[in-house]
């Protein structure tokens, strides 16, 4: 027995896992089209690609240069026996070269590094939020579209009767069989349901998502709240986890502010370490009382070189001030940043507990409304076929209020159970 249980949670939990997987599939590929979540995540591309690139450059840079050269030279004595020579040279140099700035006056890099790192603290903290919250507006405008469709049945449904009632009561008001105040009550309710239509319409033209809804739609009502509930448990680890990544990250960062206090005030030291080959070819044409000689000559050399440079701004002490003004606004910074989003953090944590209670109360009360109205309407239907005068002088539009205030109670118990669902699934899913 025990076995079968086991089983049966199994294969429930698989299931379940793998709507969730199709949902969040969906979504990914909705979120393509979502311009606040993409502007979000390029601007954190943008920053990760270029701390990369400010990463590498940390190290010593690599040089790697070649030198060719010919020359050509002549020469005239006149005051030796060497009456002139002419020499042809060619000269190739080979480097090598490690170097490396240390302790920059302009503090340019320093400054750029860190309002990085600061940034992409920032950015990385909010992704995780922003990709949550961008989810959930994905799925209130399917939500919404998909009761504004529904609503527009309804209404379109509603505005064929009261067109079809129009022209009953136009013929009975030519006969004078009816006063003309019902007529008048008719047409000011194909009025106001036109405008009605007109304003869903409006609505649904807006959504941004009809590539998506279908599949959206069946893959949200797929997931079964009899026996789902939003893990709130895990939820809160999860919280917490950002929460001490964020208090990493920071001190992190407050670590490297702090060690560039420790030497902003040195001066600058740009340091070379290279290794050097020359190779030179000389031909020697003489000419020497009147007797030509030829003399050939090669020499190479290889040597290693390293070159050493202090640099100080000439305004020492402003360069000295004004960067540890720059030091003191970047802690600063990093504090407030830090509380910022902690408390973002929370905001967003608290908004999703008292939104999820919300909908899980409003879906008792919808359900409970549903059944009541459904009750309602069995009975008025079972009295309209027996004893329809019970309903009123006009049964049959006493009977079609009760009937659309029930479809109305329908569709308002679907659309909280859609509501419903989606809170779990983002609670569940948040991190992911």
């Amino acid at each position: 027995m025990r076995n079968n249980l086991l089983l049966l949670l199994l294969l429930f939990s698989s299931i379940l896992f793998a709507q969730t997987n199709e949902l969040i599939e969906i979504l990914n590929e909705a979120l393509l089209y979502n311009e606040d979540y993409q502007q979000t995540k390029t601007r954190l591309d943008k920053e990760e690609a270029e701390a990369k690139i400010n990463s590498s450059l940390k190290w010593f840079d690599v040089n790697l240069s070649v030198n060719k050269y010919s020359n050509e030279i002549e020469r005239d004595e006149t005051k030796t026996n060497l009456e002139s020579s002419e020499i042809t040279e060619e000269d190739e140099r080979r480097k090598i070269e490690l170097s490396r700035t240390f302790f920059p006056k302009d503090f340019d890099d320093s400054a750029d590094a860190l309002s990085s790192k600061i940034d992409l603290l920032r950015l990385r903290q909010n992704m995780i939020i922003v990709r949550s919250e961008q989810m959930d507006d994905v799925l209130s405008e399917c939500i919404k579209y998909n009761s504004d469709l529904e609503n527009l049945k309804l209404a379109e449904y509603e505005f064929e009767q009261l067109q079809n009632e129009n022209l009953v009561l136009e013929e009975l008001n030519s006969k004078q069989l009816i006063k003309p105040q019902k007529l008048i009550n008719n047409i000011k309710k194909l009025e106001n349901i036109e405008d009605e239509i007109q304003d869903l319409q409006q609505d649904l033209i807006k959504f941004r998502y009809t590539k998506f809804y279908d599949k959206l739609i069946e893959a949200l009502s797929q997931l079964s709240l009899e026996g789902s509930t939003a893990d709130t448990l895990s939820f809160i680890a999860k919280a917490a986890d950002l929460e001490n990544n964020l208090e990493k990250r920071s001190n992190k960062i407050s670590k490297a502010i702090n060690l560039r206090n420790a030497f902003f005030f040195l001066p600058e030291l740009n340091i070379a370490l290279s290794y050097n080959q020359r190779f030179t070819t000389q031909n020697w044409r003489t000419t020497e009382n009147q007797s030509i000689s030829d003399m050939d000559r090669d020499i190479e050399e290889k040597y290693p070189e390293a070159e050493i440079e202090l640099s100080l701004p000439f305004n020492i002490f402003s360069n000295v001030s004004g960067k540890k003004a720059l030091l003191n606004s970047f802690e600063n910074e990093i504090f407030y940043r830090k509380q910022s989003l902690l408390r973002d953090l929370q905001e967003f944590k608290e908004k999703k507990f008292l939104t999820y209670l919300k909908r899980e109360n409003d879906f008792e009360r919808k359900k409970r409304l549903n059944e009541l109205y459904k009750a309602k309407y069995d009975s008025a239907n079972e009295q309209y076929k027996l004893e329809p005068e019970i309903l009123g002088t006009d049964a049959d539009e006493e009977l079609f209020k009760i009937q659309k205030s029930a479809e109305k109670a329908h569709l308002e118990f679907e659309t909280a159970k859609l509501k419903l669902q989606k809170e779990i699934f983002l609670i569940n899913t948040f991190g992911e």
